[in-house]
């Protein structure tokens, strides 16, 4: 029997996913059996060969997901997992070697059915001391975001069959379908808890400017995402930024405790807001499309 079935997505990172690969098969398992399943999102599938001879053997699944998005992609592959339990992570993620013992204890321990993950953000070679600090203090908050529903799929675990009764991840979205899935199981009355033991590392942003690159699909993916369920008009979108979003930049620096770094924190937030309100703007007057951003 498999007790989980690990889903990987990929797009042109075939060395960063065989960095994830050599840590998922160096696991610490106590009696938990794995499958791993890596997906490859390029519209042509041309795998290298040094991929294929060293890791597509019994337990590593190599399938190609021809539709766009990652979220496509990690449908299909869960279409194909044998697993009571999907554990979600990324190519360029690190998984602890004792990821998938402690979600399993976590599991039995809870009775849940949807685990949110610990991220421990790493300085990768090259990174930029400045992107580092904000990511560090800023990105993938799960122990703030799990309490209110949401969790990102860098570190997400969910009973298969509580995700085949929610069909999967909306597809069409290309950015945001992670907390759209999990809002979607806490509203329909799954439970979701945070595992602080069930960790995964993952980089951060070499530059400020990688940040910004970030915060553009954002963007797009917030405005399309708003507008579209609420039927919220662009203006309204807008002002709701402009109350809301200024605040937030200022609270962003009460999280570092070191001065330098709210500094730090606090100039990119203003950055990435002033650059989120130019972008809903041109949104608003038809100048930039944000469905093409998405893609």
């Amino acid at each position: 029997m498999i007790d989980f079935s690990i889903i990987i997505p990929t797009y042109k990172d075939w060395g960063r996913l065989s960095l994830c690969i050599d840590r998922l098969l160096n696991q610490k398992v106590e009696g938990v059996h794995f499958e791993i399943i890596a997906v490859d999102n390029e519209p042509e599938h041309a795998p290298p060969a040094f991929f294929l001879s060293k890791y597509v053997h019994n337990n590593v699944s190599l399938i190609h997901e021809t539709s766009p998005g990652s979220y496509a992609a990690r449908n299909r592959g869960a279409k194909l997992a044998k697993g009571t339990y999907l554990a979600f992570t990324d190519a360029d993620c690190l998984p602890d070697n004792r990821w998938l013992n402690n979600a399993k204890n976590r599991f039995d321990e809870e009775d849940c059915d949807l685990i949110g993950g610990k991220i421990d953000i790493f300085k990768p070679d090259e990174g930029g001391e400045w992107a580092f600090i904000y990511e560090k203090h800023m990105s993938f908050r799960q122990h703030i975001h799990v309490k209110k529903g949401r969790s990102v799929t860098a570190n997400l675990l969910v009973k298969r069959r509580v995700f085949e009764s929610l069909k999967g991840f909306d597809s069409d979205v290309k950015s945001g379908g992670d907390w759209e899935f999990t809002e979607r199981a806490v509203s329909k009355g799954f439970k979701m808890v945070y595992g602080d033991g069930v960790v995964v590392k993952h980089p951060a942003r070499k530059s400020v400017k990688e940040i910004m690159k970030k915060q553009k699909r954002f963007a797009a993916w917030g405005y399309l995402n708003v507008k579209n369920r609420y039927e919220h008009s662009g203006l309204r979108i807008i002002g709701s930024s402009l109350l809301r979003g200024t605040p937030a930049s200022f609270k962003s620096a009460s999280y570092p405790e070191k001065l330098n770094e709210k500094l730090i924190v606090l100039l990119i937030s203003l950055q990435i807001h002033a650059y989120k309100m130019t972008l809903q703007i041109l949104f608003l007057l038809r100048i930039r499309d944000p469905e093409k951003i998405r893609e």
